[in-house]
């Protein structure tokens, strides 16, 4: 999958340091409008890193929306559809696909037009000494499986405001604070460029996502869990111990078994190792092994 990202003419930010500590009197928020019901998310916060800007709000039941555009520094104005990947998961979502702002059918040889890009996206105000962004955005969003034959949704009215950001290309001490996720995926290092981690409810989910080529991986554990090794099932998670995935593009790889390592969850930040085995979902009998897994991302 390819994304055709455009720059736009929008307004520079200076860069601030990470270590610098943000006023945490400003209240944050994400909304949404979802075929007509709203959509308020529990938890939300925003990172930049290797060239990538991403923005999620998640709420209860790991019902979220992700938002992903190419940059490396923050830019006030209106971006067109084609420089932003916006997806909404479900919380009912047994095989974790979700809604995108484009339509798959519209997709030839795995290649993806920038004309077919849906919605509006606008970044309105950026403040540089909490480090904060706000904004507003739309779309209508398409299962990302054509396949399963399920209905467009509209998210419309869509609005952050206040949403704690982490500039990582800025971090003054390079390897030691900076949020990361990698592992091996067949013997081949990838470093997943947004790394997130998000506690709601009760259980904590771990997160990397590449955008060209698209890639995510996610660990999804109890919120409270402590340093240890535990086993990665398929159905595991949601008070029901580990259970993780893999996709690549509209391909799905579902946990067969593996193992996490929690090195260190001191409610700050999760440090952990992990490898795991998955099966493509559309054919079990082709697996992928995942290795080499490593992880230490702030918690919000």
């Amino acid at each position: 999958m390819t994304l055709g990202f455009v720059s736009c003419d929008t307004e520079p930010v200076d860069p601030v340091f990470l270590d610098f500590v943000p006023d945490s009197e400003q209240p944050s928020s994400f909304e949404v409008t979802i075929d007509g019901e709203l959509f308020q998310a529990t938890t939300s916060n925003a990172s930049i890193g290797q060239g990538l800007i991403g923005i999620q709000g998640v709420g209860s039941n790991g019902k979220n929306i992700s938002i992903v555009l190419e940059g490396t520094t923050l830019s006030i104005g209106a971006y067109a559809p084609s420089d932003v990947l916006m997806i909404y998961q479900p919380e009912t979502n047994d095989d974790d696909l979700g809604y995108i702002n484009y339509d798959p059918d519209l997709v030839i040889g795995g290649e993806i037009p920038d004309n077919i890009y849906e919605g509006a996206f606008t970044i309105t105000n950026i403040d540089t000494v909490n480090q904060t962004i706000s904004g507003t955005f739309s779309f209508t969003g398409y299962w990302s499986n054509s396949d399963d034959e399920i209905e467009a949704v509209e998210l419309t009215n869509g609005v952050f405001t206040n949403v704690p950001y982490v500039d990582n290309n800025n971090n003054p001490n390079p390897g030691s604070d900076e949020d990361y996720i990698t592992a091996d995926v067949d013997g081949a290092e990838t470093n997943f460029i947004i790394a997130i981690a998000v506690v709601s409810g009760n259980y904590l989910t771990v997160s990397g996502q590449n955008v060209a080529p698209p890639k995510q991986i996610q660990l999804i554990m109890d919120a409270d869990i402590t340093p240890g090794t535990y086993d990665i099932t398929e159905d595991g998670g949601f008070n029901n111990g580990v259970t993780g995935l893999y996709s690549e593009g509209l391909v799905l790889y579902v946990v067969q078994s593996g193992q996490l390592t929690i090195i260190s969850n001191d409610g700050n930040s999760v440090k952990g190792t992990f490898a795991f085995s998955a099966y493509k979902a559309e054919d079990e009998s082709e697996i992928i092994e995942i290795t080499n897994g490593d992880f230490d991302i702030e918690l919000p």
